[in-house]
């Protein structure tokens, strides 16, 4: 609860009292949450969601709508008109928010009635205070409208992501939970402008097999290919440079590779079958400019074999192309 600073003898007993009202917990009526079933719900602070304390040079006296409102004001701003900012602005319980960054937020997705932008803006919340460490050991989260938000972590790089969004600044801190600033919007899988951005998902990045990843030490690359596409994006260069100069001339010199090219259910099996190969060819070829005997490695078409048919909100990560040992590491 709000507490009001002591005023000076020198004000007025209205001024007084004006500044009493005003220090009251804030509720706008035009701005108040109608009420039903589709409220977020309150989660009590608990154990559970205190237990992993955010860092404290980050603490706030600021709660989640308002520290939201200095990330993206606009985005705060429909937060605001649509009832659920005054949610976020109570002491009754915590939440975990998803702030899109300013460059990234389109409000023109944010379209239909009060009721369908307001389920919309429920997506990007959680109930309860969710850090990034507690948001890394789980595989999926529940938001306010009850629809699983993906979480997939890269313990590698210490990021995460939350659907196809990467989390770029964890943990920011406020009064009745957590803010996590992302690099995407978010969308419900049933959202027509969904496939669109699952489409340009950072999160389908070429897969490098972990002992490859450990005795290399290298990262997962942060690039993907886009839908239909075999072409390599900027992201993945890095990588498979490091990749390359560690099959070269590093811990795994010689070793055999083996590239496996995947697709998303969409086309004919053959289709993808050939999709699945391109994709795989275009790593060996950038994998050859950097060095790589060609004959070192093998590359292999899975197409759609392994693909998520029923959960579109997968198809990003179908999209890939897996890089593994051919056989166990000789020394």
């Amino acid at each position: 609860m709000k507490q009001c600073f002591s005023l000076k003898s020198i004000l007025t007993i209205g001024a007084c009292a004006l500044l009493t009202a005003a220090c009251q917990p804030h509720q706008n009526p035009d701005t108040a949450p109608p009420g039903n079933a589709d409220d977020i719900p309150i989660v009590d602070p608990s154990p559970e969601f205190e237990r992993d304390s955010v860092d404290a040079r980050h603490q706030s006296t600021t709660d989640v709508h308002t520290m939201a409102a200095r990330i993206n004001p606009e985005f705060a701003a429909m937060l605001r008109d649509s009832g659920i900012g005054a949610e976020l602005s109570t002491s009754d319980g915590l939440y975990t928010v998803f702030v899109p960054s300013p460059d990234v937020f389109d409000p023109m997705m944010m379209t239909g009635s009060d009721e369908e932008k307001r389920k919309l803006l429920r997506y990007y919340v959680v109930p309860g205070r969710m850090t990034s460490s507690e948001l890394t050991n789980l595989q999926e989260v529940p938001s306010a409208t009850g629809q699983p938000l993906d979480i997939r972590a890269d313990a590698k790089d210490q990021a995460f992501a939350v659907n196809q969004a990467w989390v770029t600044q964890p943990n920011v801190a406020a009064t009745n939970g957590v803010v996590h600033v992302i690099d995407s919007m978010l969308l419900p899988p049933d959202h027509p402008y969904a496939p669109m951005l699952r489409n340009d998902s950072p999160t389908a990045y070429i897969l490098v097999d972990a002992t490859i990843a450990n005795t290399c030490d290298i990262r997962q690359p942060k690039a993907y290919f886009r839908f239909d596409s075999a072409n390599l994006k900027p992201g993945v260069y890095s990588s498979l440079s490091d990749l390359a100069e560690c099959v070269t001339e590093g811990p795994l010199m010689g070793q055999q590779l083996l590239l496996e090219g995947h697709t998303d259910p969409r086309g004919s099996e053959d289709y993808n079958q050939t999709l699945g190969r391109q994709r795989a060819k275009s790593v060996r070829q950038y994998l050859v400019a950097e060095g790589v005997k060609r004959g070192q490695m093998s590359v292999v078409s899975h197409g759609e074999e392994f693909a998520h048919d029923e959960r579109e909100s997968y198809w990003d990560r179908d999209r890939r192309v897996d890089i593994r040992l051919a056989s166990p590491i000789t020394r």
